[in-house]
Protein backbone atom coordinates (compact mmCIF):
# COMPACT_ATOMS: atom_id res chain seq x y z
CA UNK A 1 0.00 0.00 0.00
CA UNK A 2 1.47 3.53 -0.79
CA UNK A 3 0.43 6.59 0.91
CA UNK A 4 1.79 9.67 3.31
CA UNK A 5 4.67 6.92 4.25
CA UNK A 6 5.92 4.95 1.05
CA UNK A 7 8.38 2.97 3.46
CA UNK A 8 6.30 1.54 5.60
CA UNK A 9 4.99 -1.48 6.04
CA UNK A 10 1.90 -3.20 7.26
CA UNK A 11 0.90 -6.20 9.75
CA UNK A 12 -2.52 -7.28 10.29
CA UNK A 13 -3.96 -8.63 13.24
CA UNK A 14 -7.23 -10.73 13.28
CA UNK A 15 -9.47 -9.62 16.44
CA UNK A 16 -12.63 -10.22 14.94
CA UNK A 17 -14.10 -13.81 13.37
CA UNK A 18 -17.65 -13.50 14.04
CA UNK A 19 -17.65 -11.68 17.37
CA UNK A 20 -15.44 -9.01 18.23
CA UNK A 21 -14.02 -10.81 21.81
CA UNK A 22 -12.82 -8.32 24.53
CA UNK A 23 -9.52 -11.04 24.98
CA UNK A 24 -8.60 -11.19 21.00
CA UNK A 25 -8.95 -7.77 20.99
CA UNK A 26 -6.36 -7.12 23.87
CA UNK A 27 -4.30 -10.30 22.45
CA UNK A 28 -4.12 -8.33 18.99
CA UNK A 29 -2.78 -5.39 20.99
CA UNK A 30 -0.25 -7.17 22.93
CA UNK A 31 0.96 -8.86 19.42
CA UNK A 32 1.50 -5.53 18.47
CA UNK A 33 3.44 -3.92 20.68
CA UNK A 34 5.28 -7.00 21.45
CA UNK A 35 6.38 -6.72 17.45
CA UNK A 36 7.17 -3.07 17.69
CA UNK A 37 4.76 -1.45 15.79
CA UNK A 38 4.89 2.43 15.47
CA UNK A 39 1.80 2.86 15.25
CA UNK A 40 -1.82 0.64 15.88
CA UNK A 41 -5.22 1.73 13.76
CA UNK A 42 -8.27 0.04 14.94
CA UNK A 43 -11.46 0.63 13.20
CA UNK A 44 -13.86 -1.35 15.37
CA UNK A 45 -16.23 1.00 17.46
CA UNK A 46 -19.33 0.32 19.72
CA UNK A 47 -22.47 1.52 19.84
CA UNK A 48 -22.34 2.41 23.28
CA UNK A 49 -19.91 3.89 25.48
CA UNK A 50 -18.33 1.92 28.47
CA UNK A 51 -16.11 2.85 31.44
CA UNK A 52 -12.81 3.70 30.58
CA UNK A 53 -11.71 0.17 32.84
CA UNK A 54 -13.93 -1.91 31.04
CA UNK A 55 -13.35 -0.87 27.19
CA UNK A 56 -11.05 -3.18 26.04
CA UNK A 57 -9.88 -0.84 22.77
CA UNK A 58 -8.97 1.86 26.12
CA UNK A 59 -7.29 -0.54 27.84
CA UNK A 60 -5.40 -1.73 25.19
CA UNK A 61 -4.47 1.35 23.77
CA UNK A 62 -3.37 2.66 27.02
CA UNK A 63 -0.64 0.27 27.36
CA UNK A 64 0.78 0.71 23.79
CA UNK A 65 0.66 4.51 24.57
CA UNK A 66 2.76 3.57 27.85
CA UNK A 67 5.21 1.99 25.03
CA UNK A 68 5.05 5.25 22.75
CA UNK A 69 2.60 3.60 20.43
CA UNK A 70 -0.56 5.85 18.83
CA UNK A 71 -3.60 3.67 18.76
CA UNK A 72 -6.39 5.36 16.50
CA UNK A 73 -9.91 4.29 16.67
CA UNK A 74 -13.12 4.63 14.87
CA UNK A 75 -15.34 7.19 17.19
CA UNK A 76 -18.09 5.46 17.03
CA UNK A 77 -20.72 3.68 14.26
CA UNK A 78 -23.83 5.25 14.77
CA UNK A 79 -22.90 9.00 13.38
CA UNK A 80 -23.81 12.11 12.17
CA UNK A 81 -26.31 11.61 15.13
CA UNK A 82 -26.01 13.91 18.36
CA UNK A 83 -23.61 12.51 20.81
CA UNK A 84 -22.47 9.83 19.20
CA UNK A 85 -19.06 9.45 19.76
CA UNK A 86 -18.39 5.95 21.88
CA UNK A 87 -14.28 6.67 21.47
CA UNK A 88 -13.59 8.75 24.51
CA UNK A 89 -10.08 7.27 26.04
CA UNK A 90 -7.86 10.47 25.93
CA UNK A 91 -4.59 8.59 24.81
CA UNK A 92 -6.36 7.60 21.40
CA UNK A 93 -6.60 9.22 17.83
CA UNK A 94 -10.58 8.76 17.17
CA UNK A 95 -11.32 9.26 13.44
CA UNK A 96 -15.12 9.84 11.85
CA UNK A 97 -16.03 8.17 8.82
CA UNK A 98 -16.25 10.43 5.79
CA UNK A 99 -18.14 10.23 1.90
CA UNK A 100 -16.87 10.30 -0.99
CA UNK A 101 -18.01 10.83 -4.59
CA UNK A 102 -17.25 7.20 -5.83
CA UNK A 103 -19.70 3.67 -5.55
CA UNK A 104 -17.90 0.59 -5.05
CA UNK A 105 -20.10 -1.90 -6.59
CA UNK A 106 -20.28 -5.87 -7.60
CA UNK A 107 -22.54 -7.41 -10.11
CA UNK A 108 -24.26 -10.46 -9.72
CA UNK A 109 -24.72 -11.80 -12.77
CA UNK A 110 -27.74 -14.36 -13.38
CA UNK A 111 -27.83 -17.78 -15.41
CA UNK A 112 -30.28 -15.60 -17.85
CA UNK A 113 -27.85 -12.66 -18.38
CA UNK A 114 -29.56 -10.28 -15.88
CA UNK A 115 -27.12 -8.67 -14.22
CA UNK A 116 -27.85 -6.98 -11.01
CA UNK A 117 -25.59 -4.12 -9.24
CA UNK A 118 -24.92 -4.88 -5.76
CA UNK A 119 -22.27 -2.81 -3.50
CA UNK A 120 -19.11 -3.52 -1.78
CA UNK A 121 -15.40 -3.72 -2.02
CA UNK A 122 -14.26 -6.69 -3.74
CA UNK A 123 -10.87 -7.74 -4.63
CA UNK A 124 -11.44 -11.56 -4.86
CA UNK A 125 -11.99 -13.18 -8.17
CA UNK A 126 -13.80 -16.35 -8.49
CA UNK A 127 -12.07 -16.74 -11.83
CA UNK A 128 -15.18 -17.46 -13.53
CA UNK A 129 -16.30 -20.91 -11.86
CA UNK A 130 -19.28 -21.15 -11.10
CA UNK A 131 -20.80 -22.40 -7.44
CA UNK A 132 -23.79 -23.88 -6.05
CA UNK A 133 -26.11 -20.77 -4.34
CA UNK A 134 -28.09 -21.98 -0.96
CA UNK A 135 -30.16 -20.09 0.57
CA UNK A 136 -30.65 -19.29 4.42
CA UNK A 137 -33.50 -20.99 5.27
CA UNK A 138 -32.44 -24.40 2.94
CA UNK A 139 -29.70 -24.69 5.17
CA UNK A 140 -31.35 -24.43 8.28
CA UNK A 141 -30.10 -26.35 11.16
CA UNK A 142 -33.27 -28.01 12.31
CA UNK A 143 -36.86 -27.18 10.90
CA UNK A 144 -37.60 -24.63 13.88
CA UNK A 145 -34.70 -22.20 12.65
CA UNK A 146 -36.20 -21.86 9.26
CA UNK A 147 -37.36 -18.19 9.71
CA UNK A 148 -33.74 -17.49 11.18
CA UNK A 149 -31.95 -19.10 8.91
CA UNK A 150 -33.31 -16.62 5.95
CA UNK A 151 -31.70 -13.85 8.14
CA UNK A 152 -28.13 -16.30 7.96
CA UNK A 153 -28.29 -15.36 12.03
CA UNK A 154 -25.16 -17.92 12.73
CA UNK A 155 -26.98 -20.43 15.33
CA UNK A 156 -29.58 -21.45 13.10
CA UNK A 157 -27.44 -22.59 9.91
CA UNK A 158 -25.84 -26.03 9.75
CA UNK A 159 -22.38 -25.49 8.31
CA UNK A 160 -22.18 -28.83 5.94
CA UNK A 161 -25.46 -27.16 4.05
CA UNK A 162 -23.17 -24.47 3.21
CA UNK A 163 -19.41 -25.06 2.49
CA UNK A 164 -18.38 -24.30 -0.93
CA UNK A 165 -21.34 -22.55 -2.28
CA UNK A 166 -22.46 -18.96 -2.31
CA UNK A 167 -24.82 -18.21 0.83
CA UNK A 168 -28.00 -16.03 0.14
CA UNK A 169 -29.07 -14.14 3.61
CA UNK A 170 -32.44 -11.68 3.95
CA UNK A 171 -29.91 -9.43 5.64
CA UNK A 172 -26.09 -8.36 5.94
CA UNK A 173 -24.35 -10.79 7.67
CA UNK A 174 -21.37 -11.71 5.75
CA UNK A 175 -19.29 -12.95 8.09
CA UNK A 176 -21.69 -15.56 8.59
CA UNK A 177 -20.74 -16.86 5.20
CA UNK A 178 -17.28 -17.06 6.34
CA UNK A 179 -17.62 -18.51 9.42
CA UNK A 180 -20.00 -21.61 7.58
CA UNK A 181 -17.17 -21.92 4.96
CA UNK A 182 -19.43 -20.59 2.19
CA UNK A 183 -17.25 -19.14 -0.61
CA UNK A 184 -19.17 -16.32 -1.37
CA UNK A 185 -22.42 -14.27 -0.06
CA UNK A 186 -24.92 -12.61 -1.80
CA UNK A 187 -27.34 -10.22 0.76
CA UNK A 188 -30.05 -7.63 0.78
CA UNK A 189 -28.22 -4.75 2.16
CA UNK A 190 -29.73 -0.82 1.07
CA UNK A 191 -26.77 0.66 2.99
CA UNK A 192 -25.49 3.65 0.50
CA UNK A 193 -22.02 2.54 1.33
CA UNK A 194 -19.82 -0.19 0.45
CA UNK A 195 -17.09 -2.16 2.80
CA UNK A 196 -14.65 -5.34 2.63
CA UNK A 197 -15.39 -8.48 3.88
CA UNK A 198 -12.95 -11.17 4.16
CA UNK A 199 -14.37 -13.02 0.86
CA UNK A 200 -16.58 -12.65 -2.31
CA UNK A 201 -19.51 -10.45 -1.35
CA UNK A 202 -22.77 -8.41 -2.86
CA UNK A 203 -25.33 -6.18 -1.03
CA UNK A 204 -28.19 -6.08 -2.97
CA UNK A 205 -31.33 -3.43 -2.41
CA UNK A 206 -34.26 -4.80 -1.76
CA UNK A 207 -36.42 -4.24 -5.17
CA UNK A 208 -32.79 -6.02 -7.09
CA UNK A 209 -32.92 -8.92 -3.58
CA UNK A 210 -36.48 -9.62 -3.93
CA UNK A 211 -35.72 -10.09 -8.06
CA UNK A 212 -32.99 -12.46 -7.18
CA UNK A 213 -34.97 -14.24 -5.02
CA UNK A 214 -37.40 -14.73 -7.84
CA UNK A 215 -34.86 -16.06 -10.28
CA UNK A 216 -33.73 -18.38 -7.73
CA UNK A 217 -37.19 -19.99 -7.24
CA UNK A 218 -38.18 -19.79 -10.83
CA UNK A 219 -34.70 -21.80 -11.55
CA UNK A 220 -33.88 -25.23 -12.38
CA UNK A 221 -30.61 -25.00 -13.19
CA UNK A 222 -29.87 -23.63 -9.66
CA UNK A 223 -30.52 -25.94 -6.69
CA UNK A 224 -31.17 -23.96 -3.33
Amino acid sequence: MRGAVPASRIAAYRVCAGECRDDILLSAFDDAIADGVDIITISVGSTDVYPLEEDPIAIGAFHAMSKGILTVNAVGNTGPNIASVTSLAPWMLTVAASTTNRVFVTKVVLGDGKTLVGRSVNVFDLKGKKFPLVYGKSAASSASNVTCAEDCMPDCLDASLVKGKILVCNISFPYVAYTKGAVAAIVKDGSDWAQMEGLPVSGLEEDDFESFLSYINSSKVIKH
